[in-house]
């Protein structure tokens, strides 16, 4: 795979990980110096801990030569512990064959040293001391001798002196005495510098104690010859035995004190060896640790720079391919910002497999898109601004025609109303003439009984005549009620008033004219059955006219629920129709405000180019223009209802009163 093929985060994850490689091998490198450098240390610290614990060794060896103490003797056994123990955990941190047979050297050099030491005690322990002690035992024995052979001589010469001896034995007695003090002082002499030649070894010092003793020797030899007493010549001899035997303890002592200086020299050279060796281990491993830190720093300074200048080549490449195609896709989304649509994504970019060309890809469809999308709604503006100006000027026809509308209805609702209030009014007349139907219709009953009593009166007049006047009377009551009921009946009772006004005149003229009856009870007689005629006649018809009125009511009834119910639908329709006029404004404002929104975004579409050297254009129309509707209100209005014929028959009528109830 082509590194442009590489995505980003790859691309990224390859840098980090050369570097962190790179990283990872300098920290290995110095890690590996820091181990070997530790290893270098710990050997070191081992060397160091190895002649530290030697110069105590010689510090306690020093202790143990001047005051030969078990103390000091403790500290070298504990020392020589730590020293070989140190040696082994050396040779344990050492493969190399020439540094563990210089560790070798080391520790043969460390057992020639502590065996010399311990040599040297042995022969302080086991001879010195013995030898020492019977040098000290012998001279403490030669003074002793010399002071009882002191006192014996200067008894003997003060006896003669007292006994008036010759003079030459006291002369040979004194020389004695004084070879004696000789003897003593000479002794004493050799005795101290026997002491400071067991402190310093001094050669010299141990010839001048041999040439002491041999002149002691030689005065013990002259005194021998001038004493004669025999006890003096015992003690004499047993000085000399002593001093013999202080020579040998001496000579041994010097003997053993030469072994010892030979101990000493083993121990300096084996120690200073040791030391050497030791030191020379020390500066070679500090000469391996400052070659091994060199090396590491070398290679670490090496690995850093190959890791810098592979960081900054990595980062470079890294840079470049992102910089380029982020600087490309950049000016693309400059281009497109500026609203320029023809903008072309470079091809290599767009086959690149990484960030930058699926970036490059996305902008290419986004382009692409935009293009789609902008000349759609280019057309969309174009077309929504078509039908926006076509939906207003329809919806202001619309609001036109449904103010129109609303104005005939509201003509409508008016004329409604109107014959609702005549509905109203005629039902409300035509429940008066129900009631006066039913009072006619009772009155008729009322006449036809009459008749039939008038009849029947008539065809008695002849034999109660006596009675004319009452009859004539109460045909004239009737006669009255039946004109007032006719006159109540207005045009359908205009036949029976009539009749009743014809029938008052005849009980009138029957009041004045009684004794005519008789004469004309016949032809009355006849009359009142033709009179039954017509009663029977007009009675069915006065019933019919009732129920025909009562029909007529409820007719009216329904026919006024039926006005209201139409009524109420027309106020409805009336407020729809407002509410259409409203709605039909409404949408008109809505269409003009579309086109202008439609306007306005093909306004702002045409920043974009989406071809050559052309942008986007359209046709400006002009907005329409509003049609001012005029609502129609109703609030607050009051109509005429009262239009209809009102009837009413019982106004200012007072003649009711007059009639008789039975």
């Amino acid at each position: 795979m082509k590194w442009k093929n590489l995505k980003i985060g790859p691309k990224l994850i390859i840098g980090f990980s050369i570097i962190n490689i790179m990283a990872l091998i300098i920290g290995l490198v110095g890690l590996n110096a820091l181990n070997s450098i530790q290893k270098g240390t710990k050997k070191t610290e081992y060397a160091v801990l190895i002649n530290n614990n030697v110069l105590q060794t010689r510090t306690h060896e020093k202790n143990y030569i001047i005051n030969h103490d078990e103390v000091s003797l403790k500290h070298v056994d504990e020392i020589k512990k730590s020293v070989f123990n140190d040696i082994k955990n050396l040779q344990m941190t050492f493969k190399d064959q020439n540094k563990l047979n210089k560790i070798e050297l080391i520790k043969q050099s460390a057992d020639n040293y502590y065996n010399a030491f311990y040599e040297y005690v042995r022969l302080y322990k086991e001879d010195y001391t013995l030898n020492l002690q019977k040098a000290v035992k012998e001279g403490e024995k030669n003074l002793q001798i010399m002071d009882e052979l002191k006192s014996s001589l200067n008894d003997k010469t003060l006896n003669n002196l007292k006994t008036n001896v010759e003079s030459d034995i006291i002369t040979q007695d004194i020389q004695v005495t004084t070879n004696i003090y000789d003897i003593q002082e000479l002794f004493a002499e050799i005795r101290i510098l026997s002491n400071n030649n067991l402190i310093n070894h001094d050669a010299k010092t141990n010839e001048k104690i041999i040439g002491n003793l041999d002149k002691l020797f030689k005065i013990i030899d002259e005194t021998k010859q001038l004493v004669k007493e025999k006890s003096n010549l015992e003690k004499l001899e047993k000085i000399s035995s002593s001093v013999k035997n202080y020579k040998n303890a001496i000579k041994n002592l010097t003997d053993f004190i030469q072994l010892q200086n030979e101990q000493k020299n083993k121990m300096e050279a084996s120690s200073k060896d040791f030391f050497v060796d030791t030191r020379k281990l020390m500066l070679e491993q500090k000469v391996e640790m400052y070659a091994i830190g060199t090396r590491a720093v070398s290679l670490i300074i090496l690995f850093i720079i190959l890791g810098i200048l592979l960081g900054i080549f990595i980062a470079t490449i890294i840079t470049h391919s992102v910089r380029v195609g982020i600087q490309k896709s950049v000016a693309i989304a400059n281009k497109i910002s500026e609203g320029d649509l023809t903008v072309e994504v470079d091809d290599e970019l767009i086959k690149q497999k990484d960030e930058i060309g699926m970036l490059s890809y996305a902008l290419h469809n986004m382009v692409n898109k935009l293009k789609e999308i902008i000349n759609d709604i280019v057309e969309g503006s174009e077309n929504i601004l078509a039908a926006g100006e076509q939906m207003s000027s329809t919806s202001q026809e619309m609001s036109q025609g449904a103010t129109e509308q609303a104005s005939s209805t509201e003509e409508v609702s008016s004329s409604m109303e109107e014959m609702v209030a005549n509905i109203q009014q005629n039902t409300d007349n035509s429940q008066q003439t129900e009631k006066i139907a039913i009072t006619s219709s009772e009155g008729m009953d009322k006449v036809k009984e009459a008749f039939d009593d008038s009849l029947i009166s008539i065809r008695e007049i002849a034999d109660k005549i006596s009675i004319i006047d009452e009859i004539a009377f109460q045909t004239n009551i009737l006669a009255l009620n039946a004109a007032v009921e006719a006159a109540r009946a207005g045009e359908y009772g205009k036949g029976f008033a009539v009749v009743a006004s014809e029938v008052r005149k005849l009980a009138e003229r029957s009041k004045t004219a009684a004794q005519e009856i008789d004469v004309l009870s016949k032809s009355s007689l006849s009359v009142s059955e033709k009179s039954e005629d017509i009663m029977k006649k007009i009675i069915p018809e006065v019933d019919k006219t009732a129920k025909l009125v009562r029909e007529i009511t409820a007719a009216s009834i329904e026919q006024n629920s039926g006005a209201d119910q139409i009524n109420n639908a027309i106020q409805q329709l009336n407020q729809v129709v407002q509410q259409n006029a409203a709605a039909s404004e409404e949408i008109a404002t809505g269409a003009e405000e579309l086109s202008s929104q439609a306007q306005q975004l093909a306004d702002i579409v045409s920043f974009f180019k989406v071809d050559n050297n052309k942008k986007t254009n359209h046709n400006k129309t002009k907005k329409s223009q509003r049609v001012n509707i005029s609502h129609i209100d109703n609030k607050n209005k009051n109509l005429n209802l009262q239009k209809g014929v009102h009837l009413n028959m019982f106004e200012n009528d007072q003649k009711d009163d007059e009639f008789e109830r039975f």
